[in-house]
C-alpha cells in the first residue's frame, strides 16, 4: 500500500480508513528525505493489525483516551491517550 510522498510525522501516520479493513494484518515501512534531499534506506517491515475502525468524529479528529491498564492497579498504571497537537496534559486521579 502506498500512501504517497508528503511531509510525515515519523512518530504518527494517518492512513485513510477506506484503505483498511477490520481484523486484517498489514505490513509497512518508511523512508525519509534528509535536508540534502537524499532518501534514506527503507525501514524494516513492521506489521500491524486493525482491530476496530471507527466512524466516531471525535476519534477521527485525533482525540482519544483509552482505559488504563492494568485495572485495577496498585502502584502504577498505564494510560494511553492522544491529542492532535503538542500541549500540556494533566491527569488528576
Amino acid at each position: 500500500m502506498v500512501v504517497g510522498d508528503r511531509d510525515m510525522n515519523l512518530y504518527q501516520n494517518r492512513i485513510s480508513k477506506t484503505l483498511l479493513s477490520n481484523e486484517k494484518a498489514y505490513l509497512f515501512s518508511f523512508r525519509y528525505r534528509d535536508q540534502n534531499l537524499k532518501w534514506s534506506n527503507w525501514s524494516d517491515l513492521t506489521q500491524f493489525k486493525t482491530v476496530w475502525i471507527s466512524d466516531d468524529p471525535v476519534l477521527q479528529n485525533g482525540y482519544f483516551l483509552n482505559q488504563n491498564y492494568p485495572n485495577p492497579f496498585q502502584n502504577n498504571t498505564t494510560i494511553i491517550y492522544n491529542i492532535p497537537e503538542r500541549n500540556e496534559v494533566i491527569f488528576r486521579i
